[in-house]
C-alpha cells in the first residue's frame, strides 16, 4: 500500500496505535474515577472540558518547537513526560484530590497538542508524494482502531479491574510507544528561531492559510465541521443513555461503530477521482445526511448502521482534505500551518460540545441532531463552489499537485 518498504510512516502507525490505545484508556478510566469519587456530572464536564483548553496555548508551542528540535526527540519527549503524568494519577484517593485530575489531565493535553503538529509535520516531510493520500486513508484506520479497541478495552478494564491498573497501562503504552518512535529517522532542524518566535507561529500559520485560495477553504471547512462535530459528539452518549436505554454498553457499541466505519474508509477507491476536492465535498454531503437519519431512527441497530456510515463518509472526506493540506504545504511552513489547523479545530470542537451541553436544556436531542446534520450539508454547500473553480480543481488533484516551495 506504501510504496517504499522501509517507510517511516510504519513505525509512526504503530506507535500512534499503541499511545492512542491508551490514551482512550486512560479517558474511560479518569471518567469512571471522577463520577466514582464526586458522583457529579458537573465535575465528568469539567474534566472532559479541561482537555480542550491546552489546545489553544500549546499547539504553537509544537509548531516552534518543530523549527529548532529534530522532530523525533519531541515526539520521544512528549510521551516520555506522558509516563509520569499518567502515574501521577495513582495519586488520587478522595474529592479532595480532584485538583490532581485536572492538572494531569490538562498536562496530558497539553502534551498531545505539541505532539500532533509534530507528528504531522514529520509525515509531511518523510512520506513520499504518492503514499500521501493512502497515509492519510490510513490515518482514519489508526483513529477507527483506537475507538474499537481504546474505548471498549479501556470500560472493561476499568469494570473488570480498577480505573489504577488503567493508568499504569497507560503509562506503558507512553513507554513503548517511544522506544518505538526511537527508531525512525532523526533529522536535525533546518531552521533557528528563539522564543519570541512562538507567538508569532500562529500569526504565520494563519497568513499563510489565508492567502493560499485553497488552504483557506479547508480551514473554514473544518472550522464548521469542528462545530457539528462538538454536538455530534454530546448526543452520542444522549442518544445511547436516554433514546435506547443502552446506557455505557450503549456508548461503547456507538464508539466501535465510528470505528468500524473509520476502518472501511481505507477501502473507498478515492484514487479512482481525478480530483480530490468534488470527494470531499461529497463525503461532507453524505456525512450530513447520515447525521439527520440517525437523529429520526428508533431502531438500536440501525442506529449502529447508520454511526458506521456517518464515521465511514467522514474518513473518506478527512483522509482527501489532510492530503490536500499536506501536499499544499513547503517544509518551512508545515508546522505552523497543522498548528493553526489543530488549535483551531480542537477549540471550537470543545466551545461546541459546552453549547450542545448548555442546548440540551432546552431542546431535545432530536433537534441538534438535525442541527448538526444541516450543519455538515450546508458547509457541503457553500464549501462545493470550488468544486467548479478549475483552477482550485487543480490543485486538489489525486496524483499531483504543486505545492508551492
Amino acid at each position: 500500500m506504501i510504496s517504499t518498504s522501509h517507510s517511516p510512516y510504519r513505525k509512526l502507525f504503530a506507535a500512534g496505535i499503541i499511545n492512542g490505545i491508551g490514551d482512550r484508556f486512560n479517558q474511560v478510566a479518569v471518567l469512571t474515577m471522577v463520577l466514582t469519587i464526586t458522583g457529579s456530572g458537573v465535575a465528568v464536564g469539567g474534566a472532559l472540558a479541561i482537555r480542550i483548553v491546552p489546545y489553544l496555548f500549546f499547539s504553537p508551542v509544537g509548531a516552534w518547537l518543530a523549527t529548532v528540535v529534530s522532530l523525533r526527540r519531541i515526539m520521544v519527549g512528549t510521551d516520555i513526560v506522558r509516563i509520569f503524568f499518567a502515574l501521577s494519577l495513582l495519586l488520587v484517593e478522595s474529592r479532595q484530590d480532584l485538583w490532581i485530575v485536572y492538572t494531569i489531565l490538562f498536562l496530558l493535553a497539553a502534551s498531545e497538542a505539541v505532539y500532533q503538529p509534530v507528528r504531522r509535520t514529520y509525515l509531511s516531510r518523510h512520506i513520499k508524494r504518492d503514499d500521501m493520500l493512502n497515509v492519510n486513508k490510513l490515518e482514519q484506520v489508526l483513529l477507527g482502531i483506537v475507538l474499537i479497541l481504546g474505548s471498549a478495552g479501556g470500560g472493561v478494564v476499568s469494570y473488570l479491574f480498577s480505573p489504577q491498573l488503567v493508568f499504569v497501562v497507560n503509562a506503558f503504552t507512553f513507554l513503548f510507544a517511544a522506544l518505538i518512535l526511537l527508531q525512525v529517522y532523526e533529522e536535525k532542524s533546518k531552521f533557528r528561531s528563539s522564543i519570541k518566535a512562538v507567538p508569532a507561529v500562529i500569526q504565520k500559520g494563519w497568513e499563510i492559510t489565508m492567502r493560499h485560495p485553497l488552504l483557506r477553504r479547508i480551514f473554514f471547512i473544518d472550522a464548521c465541521i469542528s462545530m457539528a462535530d462538538g454536538i455530534f459528539n454530546v448526543l452520542i452518549s444522549v442518544y445511547a443513555y436516554q433514546r435506547f436505554q443502552m446506557g455505557d454498553v450503549g456508548i461503547g457499541v456507538f464508539y466501535g461503530a465510528l470505528g468500524v466505519g473509520l476502518v472501511l474508509s481505507m477501502w473507498v477507491p478515492v484514487a479512482r477521482f481525478k480530483y480530490l476536492m468534488p470527494v470531499a465535498v461529497g463525503a461532507i454531503l453524505t456525512e450530513g445526511i447520515f447525521q439527520v437519519f440517525l437523529s429520526q431512527v428508533n431502531g438500536f441497530y440501525y442506529a449502529i448502521f447508520l454511526f458506521i456510515l456517518v464515521s465511514l463518509s467522514g474518513g473518506v472526506g478527512k483522509g482527501a482534505m489532510d492530503t490536500m493540506v499536506m501536499k499544499q504545504l513547503s517544509s518551512q511552513h508545515q508546522s505552523a500551518v497543522y498548528s493553526l489547523f489543530d488549535m483551531v479545530t480542537n477549540v471550537v470542537m470543545g466551545l461546541s460540545m459546552f453549547g450542545a451541553g448548555l442546548l440540551l436544556t432546552y431542546y431535545s436531542p432530536t433537534t441538534l441532531g438535525i442541527v448538526a446534520g444541516i450543519t455538515f450539508v450546508g458547509v457541503a454547500a457553500i464549501g462545493g463552489w470550488a468544486v467548479y473553480g478549475k483552477s482550485q480543481l487543480e490543485e486538489g488533484r489525486v496524483n499531483e499537485i504543486n505545492a508551492p516551495r
